[in-house]
């Protein structure tokens, strides 16, 4: 299983959203996220606490933690949330940069902006064609990706311009053009 850990410094707002949202868009049984600080605050902060429960994600029981060697062992990959030198690093660990706002005392408004810059596209991938490609971003992807039903196709280039089509919403599309 793929662990990945996003950290800031109080472990209060951005790692706690990251996590979240990582945590409700990923198959559990492959992946899971965590999050940590170097200096974990007493608690959440108010305003992303409500701001999550908005959408759906409860944040009630998240304490913030603190990173430490025990917690980071076994990961995939450490996200910092844009905390600058403050950022924790991790020894042999890839890590990438959420260059992100603290949400700490902001308006509410301005942490659902914040909150929904930090949750991931979801793109559906595999078993994807004509017939549900249209449904799979009606449900909420932010894109398809297509392999199988335009290269095993004995047409690939009507399978293109239907595939095309029905993303569209339409009944057709112009040809495909390279």
């Amino acid at each position: 299983m793929n662990k990945v850990v996003f950290a800031c410094v109080h472990n209060a707002g951005r790692s706690q959203i990251a996590a979240a949202w990582f945590n409700q868009l990923a198959d559990p049984t492959r992946a899971r996220g965590l999050s940590a600080g170097t200096d974990p605050g007493p608690c959440v902060h108010p305003e992303v606490l409500v701001s999550m429960r908005e959408v759906g994600v409860d944040l009630a029981q998240a304490v913030p933690q603190r990173l430490t060697e025990a917690l980071a062992a076994g990961a995939t990959m450490l996200i910092t949330m844009g905390c600058g030198e403050s950022c924790p690093v991790v020894p042999g660990l890839r890590r990438e940069d959420w260059p992100l706002e603290d949400p700490k005392g902001k308006p509410i408004e301005r942490v659902r902006e914040i909150s929904a810059a930090t949750s991931l596209p979801v793109v559906g991938i595999g078993g994807i064609d004509a017939t549900n490609a249209r449904q799979v971003l009606d449900a909420g992807a932010a894109g398809v990706a297509v392999v199988s039903a335009v290269a095993a196709a004995p047409d690939p280039a009507a399978a293109t311009r239907a595939l095309v089509a029905a993303v569209r919403g339409t009944t057709s599309a112009p040809p495909f053009r390279r």
